[in-house]
Formats: structure tokens, sequence, C-alpha cells
């Protein structure tokens, strides 16, 4: 017995494929496992009232016309996504720097 499988990829085309029953092997893969994490705050100076700086945001911007292969290629293996930390507060600088933020660019 056979079976037709589709599955709709990410750009809109479908595809379809003629496999036996039991082969149950995925078509084309359509999901991805990311760690994203924005940053954390930096400690402040209780005593002389100083701030800790801001962790930094993740901003995500999604790109309509990049295929989920293409996707996976800019990826090379890296599926981490993080901010930078913020400054920690000094005696000579009471109001520390935020940390940077990480933006991306490549998700669909």
């Amino acid at each position: 017995m056979r079976r037709v499988w589709c599955r709709l990829l990410s750009t809109g085309a479908r595809t379809c494929v003629s496999k036996k029953m039991n082969d149950m092997s995925i078509i084309d893969e359509d999901r991805i496992r990311l760690s994203i994490r924005a940053g954390n705050g930096g400690l402040g100076i209780l005593r002389f009232n100083g701030l800790g700086g801001d962790g930094g945001n993740v901003y995500m911007i999604g790109q309509p016309n990049l295929d989920f292969r293409e996707m996976r290629k800019r990826l090379a293996g890296s599926r981490k996504i993080r901010a930078g930390d913020g400054q920690k507060a000094l005696h000579t600088k009471l109001v520390a720097e935020r940390g940077e933020d990480a933006v991306s660019l490549w998700v669909v």
C-alpha cells in the first residue's frame, strides 16, 4: 500500500512525494529550535544610589522572502541569540551603561 505525503513548505509551494506506508521519514524540516535570551541587568551600588545598567533586548525582524533552507544555512550551527548584560555601577560611574541589543534579520 502506498500513501502520498504532501507538506506545505515555507515558500508557499506544495511538495508531494509518494512513499511506502511504513517509511515515516521527514520530507522537509519546518521547525527550528533557538535559544533566545535577553541580557541581565547590572548590579547597582546601594550605598551611593548607583544604578546598574539595563540588560539588552532581543529584536527579531522577519524577512518574508527568505527560504527556510537559507535560514538554516545562515545559522551555521549557532542556534543561540543573546543580548549583552548591563554594566555594573562603579564608585566613579554611578549610572552604568546598558547592554548591547541583539538584532536578528533572518527570521521568517
